[in-house]
């Protein structure tokens, strides 16, 4: 019970293979059912972003688990080997699977990727937030970062757009901001996103 249902090549994408492995117990190491698929960019650009969708089956064809999988950056005429794991705990009957693509996005409709955060917490009790963002398209570009901040009852308590201009191609840049809640409020938990700049 395999497929590759959305797999085209024409989006710049083929499967080289794949195969399911079932659950493994050696001595103390726990491994759980996984899928495990090798991918190659066959177009001529950087492909920012692949979504796999994987179902893992019973014998009887049960549903046990769906998991979606990213993976990003993914070079021209380079291939790469992902691995699925089930987050089922009961992965040890695991044994059929579908394997889908649901989306392929190119570099050309995202051009920046958002990498990592930390975040720093001075004297005074400021937080200082530094991120870091990567161009991975083929040409200087611009862009900017929104960071949206939440409380402990997860209502919105601001937004900040960080501007970033001249990115060079696959290269990497870290900046950073400080944010201060008003009337009180503590930040909690708080999210990022890549956004486009409209001049």
């Amino acid at each position: 019970m395999t497929s590759e249902t959305g797999i085209l090549e024409n989006q710049g994408l083929t499967i080289l293979r794949h195969e399911l492995f079932k659950e493994r117990i050696d001595h103390d190491c726990y491994t759980p059912a996984r899928i495990e698929v090798a991918v190659r960019n066959i177009s001529a650009s950087t492909i920012a972003r692949v979504i796999f969708e994987a179902k893992f089956y019973d014998i009887n064809g049960l549903l046990l688990d769906t998991i979606r999988h990213q993976e990003s950056d993914l070079k021209s005429n380079t291939s790469r080997n992902v691995i699925i794991y089930s987050k089922n705990e009961h992965s040890r009957i695991i044994k059929n699977y579908d394997l889908n693509v649901v989306k392929v996005i190119t570099a050309a409709q995202e051009k920046v990727q958002f990498c990592s955060h930390e975040v720093k917490i001075h004297d005074n009790g400021d937080e200082e937030f530094f991120i870091t963002v990567k161009n991975i398209s083929n040409e200087k570009t611009d862009s900017s970062v929104i960071a949206t901040f939440f409380n402990s009852y997860k209502e919105n308590i601001g937004t900040k757009v960080i501007i970033l201009r001249g990115l060079e191609p696959d290269k990497t840049r870290r900046s950073s901001f400080i944010f201060k809640p008003q009337g009180g409020d503590k930040i909690r938990t708080y999210n990022f996103d890549i956004g486009d700049i409209e001049e």
